[in-house]
């Protein structure tokens, strides 16, 4: 479909000056420029249900050592290799990778990442060729201005968000890739906020971030540490302004499983259902936490929530595995339909067996395995 152009309307010339009719094209989309990009096909995330499909602000919240900079890592690691960042994952398109740290020493940070490249079976000259690493006490020094990045109307425009999206647009890996993945770790030590209660001051330099992502197609993602009063919501964890959650895309919060091997990551975003993942932990051998193996899956989950042998209702079921989450029982509505739906998959397996009792109709007998077990635990991620 072709729109006909027309002149622009003119505007009343006062009789002290004469203005020229704006150019409407170069100011706004209008008719085939937007058929032009809703014709652009729709982004799809490269890991559902974590990332959103758009590259946006993603944050990362949790206590101290929990993993959040092990799990931040990981994922870059997965980018820079093109491969699945844990077992069941999808692989991931391979990109360039900027890691940004303004808590560790440059020596720390190539450590962290060889650790998990040895756990991910990613030769080190691989990942070494497509991560580009900003951290202290390196040399060169001038990516070190990243690591004091001014949101002040005056810094802007010269300072190191500049910078950041110079780097992010003009350079690339010794592969040739572009920089689509960044890791800032973290924002208390990067921001020039004062006070990180101004939600002033953490909203403009959190949109500052949002402008760059979307000006050079990458995704941030922005750790930072939990608040003392573990308010419940990934997007409401963070420590200090209630800007950091609402300027984020993405949200997610790591928290301590019910074993020291387990991790839930909760994740709630614009473009994401609210979510938790339950992911299991496999130690290192060289002291780092260790490598997150793999996402547990809805009948990982059900097994754990589910005793042998103990008789309960679809409903109870679903409350329980969002107990296991430290989600919120109330969400269990439409989460209940995907647990009747597992059941149901696992009475054919002969995993649970009917009981007949309406208010406690499902009992497990064995694990929750076979095909349509798993085909239910696709449709739930």
């Amino acid at each position: 479909m072709s729109f006909p152009r027309s002149s622009p309307t003119s505007l009343a010339p006062s009789s002290s000056e004469v203005r020229s009719p704006l150019d409407r094209d170069r100011y706004l989309l209008i008719g085939d420029a937007t058929l032009k990009v809703l014709d652009t096909p729709e982004p799809v995330s490269p890991l559902p249900g974590f990332l959103d499909p758009d590259p946006v602000l993603h944050a990362l919240t949790a206590e101290a050592k929990v993993g959040k900079t092990t799990f931040a890592a990981q994922l870059g690691i997965a980018f820079a290799a093109g491969i699945a960042p844990w077992h069941g994952a999808p692989s991931l398109e391979r990109t360039g990778v900027l890691f940004i740290s303004a808590e560790e020493s440059v020596g720390r940070v190539s450590r962290l990442l060889a650790s998990l490249a040895h756990g991910l079976g990613v030769e080190r000259e691989e990942w070494a060729r497509n991560i580009g690493i900003i951290a202290r006490g390196m040399r060169p020094a001038d990516g070190l201005r990243l690591l004091q990045l001014s949101a002040s109307p005056q810094q802007v425009e010269g300072g190191g968000f500049k910078l950041l999206q110079r780097i992010l647009a003009d350079l690339c890996t010794y592969d040739g890739l572009p920089f689509r993945f960044v890791v800032m770790d973290s924002a208390s030590r990067l921001w020039d906020v004062a006070d990180e209660a101004d939600n002033v001051g953490v909203s403009r330099w959190m949109d500052e971030l949002q402008r760059i992502c979307i000006e050079t197609g990458a995704r941030i993602l922005l750790i930072h540490h939990q608040g003392h009063n573990k308010r419940q919501g990934a997007s409401k964890a963070a420590r200090g302004a209630s800007a950091f959650g609402a300027a984020a895309r993405v949200n997610m919060a790591l928290s301590r499983g019910t074993t020291d091997a387990e991790r839930t990551l909760t994740v709630e975003g614009n473009a994401i259902p609210t979510v938790s993942h339950r992911m299991r932990v496999t130690p290192s051998a060289s002291g780092i936490l260790g490598v997150f193996s793999q996402a547990l899956t809805l009948a990982d989950e059900v097994g754990v929530a589910m005793p042998l042998n103990k008789p309960m209702s679809a409903n109870s079921v679903a409350h329980a595995v969002l107990r296991l989450r430290g989600s919120s029982e109330a969400a269990s509505g439409p989460f209940r339909g995907q647990i009747s739906r597992l059941l149901e998959g696992a009475v054919k397996t002969g995993a649970v067996r009917c009981t007949g009792n309406q208010n406690a109709a499902y009992e497990r007998v064995g694990p929750l395995c076979g095909p349509d077990v798993a085909s239910t635990n696709a449709e739930a991620a």
